[in-house]
């Protein structure tokens, strides 16, 4: 399987095992985006009896051409015999990926190499072959620091200084702030793999085949739910499990309207968009596309922005739903609501889904807030009362909002 022409291969690296082949236990977080996944899979990271991939695998699949940039998509939806397409190479940076996060630097060296690989993979259209002392030095500065590694301050060090030799902006890194809306930002993307707000740069342990064999592996990518075969196919050898994470439709509309309405979360450049709201903002607006590409994308290019987010959202709920009715799956149900209620009732929440999974509980602590447009405020959606309220007045919404448990009552919508 070749890559995607334009694709930088990435650093050359091996991995001592198949993370495929290894893995016994795969949860999928399913979800519509913007539901609060980011946030919740942060407080799973907390615990050592979980495994992650340190982001999103949608950013591999599209550097190994199983989702092509170009031309666009059909849809980034995968079924059981895409799996077979899943190469060696594919299958290695996918073993390098997984691991569990650390709060200091315990290999220099390995922490630069990682640095290394994840950069084309957020600027895949810029040249970072020169780049290694600057990234090697800025590593050293911080190698010996006795307090816990700050991945916040030490990218913003790092990204100034790439920015000075490339044009770059930090901007589109995962900091929890929108630039200025005036800002004459740098965008040199001819296409994204990872999608933005881009990962940070923090240290990370590796996991071990045993920690494969023995923990849960948690997965989570906007447009998993169209994929939920080809990962049951993709680890022959694991039970595939599904946390479907909820949040009402009227907040999940919201959410997904600041997302396109923010400068970051592009994922295909589409080109000949006219999403009234949207489109008419800036011409790279007409050209990219955001979030996940959910089949049947094509129908809502000259959509107005909101029904095209009822859509999106109403679209991945109800293939979560249909998959596990389908396939006798009973998920763990999460809602955001339950989640943003307080620190006692989001405890209460990891603690069933700890049970779920036979891993032993443990009490989250507060996390920074992670790849969000704007800070989240209970009842924003109503702000757009008028542009929402009718979408999920419509039959189909409604429909939805009461098959995930939220009725067809609005009024009380957090």
């Amino acid at each position: 399987m070749a890559r995607a022409k334009g694709i930088p291969a990435m650093k050359p690296a091996s991995s001592a095992f198949d993370v495929t082949e290894e893995a016994r236990l795969v949860v999928v977080v399913a979800m519509s985006a913007r539901s609060g996944s980011s946030w919740l899979v942060e407080q799973l990271k907390q615990s050592g009896d979980f495994v992650h991939f340190r982001g999103e695998l949608t950013t591999f699949l599209r550097a190994h051409g199983l989702t092509p940039q170009s031309p666009p998509p059909v849809s980034e939806a995968l079924t059981a015999p895409d799996a077979a397409r899943a190469d060696i190479a594919f299958r290695r940076d996918l073993s390098l990926e997984v691991g569990t996060p650390l709060d200091r630097i315990d290999d220099p060296e390995r922490f630069v190499q990682d640095i290394l690989r994840r950069l084309p993979l957020q600027w895949p259209s810029l040249d970072f072959s020169g780049t290694e002392g600057l990234v090697r030095a800025a590593v050293s500065e911080v190698a010996v620091a006795s307090g816990p590694f700050d991945a916040v301050s030490f990218s913003a060090a790092l990204l100034g200084r790439l920015a000075q030799v490339l044009p770059l902006d930090p901007h589109f890194h995962d900091f929890g702030q929108e630039p200025d809306a005036a800002a004459d930002l740098r965008y040199p993307f001819s296409h994204v793999l990872e999608s933005p707000p881009f990962l940070l740069f923090a240290p990370w342990r590796r996991a071990e085949a045993a920690d494969l064999r023995d923990k849960p592996l948690i997965i989570k990518s906007a447009g998993d739910v169209y994929r939920l075969d080809f990962y049951r196919a993709l680890f022959p050898h694991a039970q595939l499990r599904v946390l479907h994470l909820r949040r009402n439709p009227a907040a999940s509309i919201n959410g997904l309207m600041n997302a396109w309405l923010s400068r970051k979360y592009q994922s295909f450049r589409v080109g000949g968009l006219a999403i009234a709201g949207y489109s008419e903002r800036a011409a790279w607006r007409r050209e990219w596309w955001k979030l996940d590409l959910a089949p049947g994308w094509q129908a809502y290019r000259d959509a107005p922005l909101e029904r095209l987010c009822e859509w999106q959202w109403r679209s991945a709920q109800e293939a979560v739903l249909d998959w596990c009715a389908a396939n006798g799956q009973q998920p763990f149900v999460a809602r955001y609501e339950e989640m943003a209620a307080s620190p006692e009732a989001r405890a209460e929440l990891i603690a069933g889904l700890c049970d779920w999974l036979a891993v032993p509980r443990f009490v989250p602590a507060p996390t920074r807030l992670v790849n969000a447009s704007i800070a989240p405020r209970q009842g924003a959606w109503r702000s757009r009362a008028a542009q929402i309220v009718p979408l999920v007045e419509s039959a189909a919404c409604r429909a939805a909002a009461i098959r995930l448990g939220y009725g067809a009552d609005h009024r009380d919508w957090i």
